[in-house]
């Protein structure tokens, strides 16, 4: 009796109240909720709030350096070679130029800001702060540069995508006032439709793994370069690369310390002296090398006399080290345009063999020095040279004046000078330095003579110059 009037009234009570507790319950929980959307709202809020007091502080820093200092300039953060002397352009324009990179090849480069050392450890040791050290640095850099100078792969934040600058990057820089250039290196702008309607010769024949190398496709190229656009000060290209980025600045921006630079023009042409070649491929699949050698080989069994080395992994300094002692470099005979091999090489005086596609591809085509081969006249090229027809100790002379001209610091910060003037919108007071400097620049860069020739170098030397367009 007594368990069944506990059981009664235990029903009885979940009756009553039952209803009331679930109800309770539920309003428990809208109530946690309402709470929790608080909380995230006030954060939210917060958040943005310390974001536009430090974008304003960024903006007064900013403004401050421009009208009482010098602005301050960034490079990075692919780790090109050139880099670093592009900063040391900036400096000859009286600005003051960095560069920073998370990474470094085995070429080497003394860059102003290496993290491979940190990012290598916080990797080992605590990866999960990873994403904050790029935030924390990124923040830096907005308080301590005024131009930013990126390639399209991507800025200082990671990337969302394999290529890119970050969106969250590009805005930040867009309210942040700062100025962004934005260059090709080749693989982070090159799509492979378009390069195969450049011509029979090109980049992407012989492409062993496609969207590996470079981004490829038309659409993701084109969204990464539409995004970099809305916010850029301007795009810049030069050479091959100019097909991938409709509208840029057309500027050669590949400089070179051209007083490192001791030249060793070749020897005078003699029958019996087997000729030294040179070629350093980083990717040779994109060089042509294969074809190169064959006509070597084939020229090997009609009894010509050379010495040919190949170069890869090697440093910087080695490959100079090794084309000092070259009668003839060998750059590519596919892209069109040059890499920056032959441009050390003409700084060493030395003849370089380059596909030039045409006048788009080179400056001042008239002066251009380079020996012009494609796979299909690589043979006879090579046969004229080892032959003597072409005067190499000629040849490899014209080309240290033209670097000198058209790639020393001094001729690539007038360009850089030129960009500026017509697109940075510095202060009145910057803009009158920097067009100082660049008179200063020209007649220095007139000074030297004017070279006297008819353009690349061809197999067939009855070609009509001017049908190349």
């Amino acid at each position: 009796m007594h368990i069944r009037s506990v059981d009664f009234v235990r029903g009885l009570t979940s009756q009553m109240f039952g209803g009331c507790l679930k109800r309770i319950s539920i309003l428990e929980l809208k109530v946690s909720g309402f709470c929790a959307s608080i909380k995230t709202n006030v954060v939210i809020g917060l958040r943005r709030v310390l974001l536009r007091l430090f974008l304003f502080l960024v903006k007064v820093v900013s403004w401050r350096r421009l009208r009482f200092s010098k602005p301050r300039t960034l490079w990075g953060v692919t780790p090109i070679h050139t880099i670093r002397i592009n900063a040391e352009c900036d400096e000859v324009l009286g600005l003051d130029g960095q560069s920073l990179v998370f990474v470094v090849y085995h070429i080497g480069g003394d860059f102003s800001y290496n993290f491979m050392p940190l990012i290598t450890w916080l990797r080992g040791a605590y990866p999960q702060f990873e994403p904050l050290f790029y935030k924390l640095l990124f923040a830096y850099a907005l308080l301590r540069f005024d131009v930013f100078h990126y390639f399209c792969d991507r800025g200082i934040l990671p990337p969302v995508k394999p290529r890119g600058i970050n969106p969250l990057e590009l805005e930040l820089l867009r309210m942040s006032g700062k100025r962004l250039y934005a260059y090709p290196y080749g693989g982070d702008v090159r799509v492979r439709s378009t390069t195969l309607q450049l011509g029979a010769v090109n980049l992407c024949a012989n492409c062993d793994k496609i969207g590996w190398h470079c981004v490829c496709d038309f659409d993701e190229a084109r969204e990464n370069i539409e995004n970099i656009s809305r916010v850029a000060t301007s795009l810049v290209s030069m050479g091959d690369m100019i097909h991938y980025m409709p509208g840029a600045h057309i500027m050669q921006f590949w400089p070179i310390e051209i007083e490192k630079f001791s030249p060793n023009p070749p020897q005078k042409f003699q029958i019996d002296r087997p000729l030294q070649i040179v070629h350093a491929p980083n990717h040779p699949q994109f060089k042509g090398t294969a074809a190169f050698e064959r006509a070597l080989d084939q020229l090997k069994g009609e009894g010509f006399q050379f010495v040919y080395t190949r170069i890869q992994g090697m440093s910087n300094s080695e490959v100079i080290s090794t084309i000092k002692n070259a009668d003839l470099v060998f750059d590519q005979l596919t892209a069109g345009f040059h890499g920056y091999t032959a441009v050390e090489g003409i700084a060493l005086a030395k003849p370089v063999i380059c596909f030039v596609r045409d006048r788009q591809m080179v400056s001042a085509w008239e002066e251009c020095p380079f020996i012009s081969a494609t796979p299909d006249t690589i043979y006879e090229i090579l046969k004229k040279c080892m032959c003597g027809e072409l005067d190499l100790q000629a040849i490899g002379s014209k080309g240290r004046r033209y670097a000198e001209r058209y790639y020393s610091k001094q001729a690539v910060a007038r360009n850089l000078a030129d960009l500026y003037i017509q697109t940075a919108q510095f202060p009145g007071r910057i803009s009158r330095q920097i067009a100082e400097k660049r008179e200063a620049l020209e007649a220095s860069i007139r000074v030297s003579p004017k070279l006297h020739s008819e353009g690349p170098y061809f197999a067939d030397e009855q070609i009509d110059r001017k049908q190349i367009q």
